[in-house]
């Protein structure tokens, strides 16, 4: 995280913003407690977010949060902890990586859409189930229901587009 604020701090100064060292600290302090202590709406939040995105993007989206998780740019939930492990990041950024170029060729976009449409949805589910982890189980579940509805939602809204 501290890696994080001094690149902010270095822009600040690049567009004539000049911020003291002590009111840099201070801010990635606040940041680092505003990110430890998520409440109840900015955790269903994030799982909303998670289980929708997870519907367009699947693997982006597991790339994006797990790499900025590792890089400490966000303090991920412990049910989220696992998508900052190197081989997690291996294989979903060489699944994005797939997915990139599956979408250049029309025949292979239409097929990859279709297994997908089976895998995107739980995985949303399980996005959003994770942001509660084992701790709060009935979160985790209303959670995970949430995500996968909002899944298969961003999954319809995107095959009903292509049409």
């Amino acid at each position: 995280m501290d890696q994080f604020w001094l690149q902010v701090v270095q822009w600040l100064h690049r567009v004539g913003l000049h911020v003291d060292a002590g009111t840099a600290e201070a801010l990635a302090d606040g940041a680092a407690r505003a990110t430890q202590q998520l409440d109840m709406p900015a955790l269903l939040a994030l799982a909303a977010a998670l289980g929708w995105a997870s519907g367009i993007r699947l693997y982006a989206v597991v790339f994006l949060v797990g790499s900025m998780g590792a890089l400490d740019w966000i303090a991920l939930p412990k049910g989220l902890a696992v998508l900052q492990h190197p081989a997690v990041l291996m294989a979903s950024g060489f699944m994005l990586l797939v997915e990139f170029f599956a979408d250049k060729l029309p025949l292979f976009d239409s097929l990859w859409d279709g297994v997908h449409a089976f895998i995107r949805v739980p995985a949303g589910a399980l996005l959003a189930a994770g942001v509660f982890g084992a701790d709060n189980a009935g979160m985790a579940v209303a959670a995970g229901l949430l995500g996968g509805t909002l899944s298969a939602t961003a999954l319809a809204t995107k095959m009903t587009a292509r049409a």
